[in-house]
């Protein structure tokens, strides 16, 4: 039987199984661990022997998306009552990776269309570039922070870049 916790100490099971007979491992399920690493421990009874002691085995973190590149990103910030509004055009991109665009670099929630959509876009099959439009950007210009998610990964760290006034 092996036994999965969280804690070097508490009671609480993660998660057990038993090696099947001829075997020498098994593959145990569990609830989310978290997205960053960390530790378990792990325990091995045999028969009627007693419960092994706990032994630590770290876990890897959840893939991340890496960082985009701030000079693959494209910021139009035109003036008010120009008939058109403020967008973003986000390249180096692979079909199906989406892009969300923040006002703040480490806080804060997506940022919102005019029609108070959340500012995201995904690549479409065949292309490596987004557009984002219908924003509003601040008049003075500024500092815009975007992500980047691709399939199976977490979200990327957030990366800047300034914007000229309109």
């Amino acid at each position: 039987m092996i036994r999965v916790y969280t804690d070097p100490s508490a009671p609480a099971v993660l998660t057990e199984g038993t090696v099947p007979a001829g075997a020498n491992s098994i593959v145990l399920q569990t609830a989310q661990l978290g997205t960053e690493y960390g530790l378990v421990y792990l325990t091995l009874t045999r028969g009627s022997l007693p419960e092994s002691l706990r032994i630590p085995k770290v876990y890897a973190a959840e893939p991340r998306t890496p960082e985009p590149v701030a000079a693959r990103m494209n910021i139009v910030n035109r003036p008010d009552g120009a008939g058109t509004s403020d967008e973003v055009t986000v390249g180096g991109l692979r079909p199906g990776d989406t892009v969300r665009l923040y006002a703040d670099g480490t806080q804060g929630e997506i940022m919102r269309t005019k029609s108070g959509e959340p500012a995201t876009a995904v690549a479409a099959a065949g292309e490596t570039s987004v557009k984002i439009f219908n924003l509003q950007l601040q008049p003075g210009g500024g500092r815009l922070y975007f992500t980047v998610t691709s399939a199976g990964k977490r979200e990327s760290l957030r990366t800047s870049k300034l914007y000229d006034a309109e």
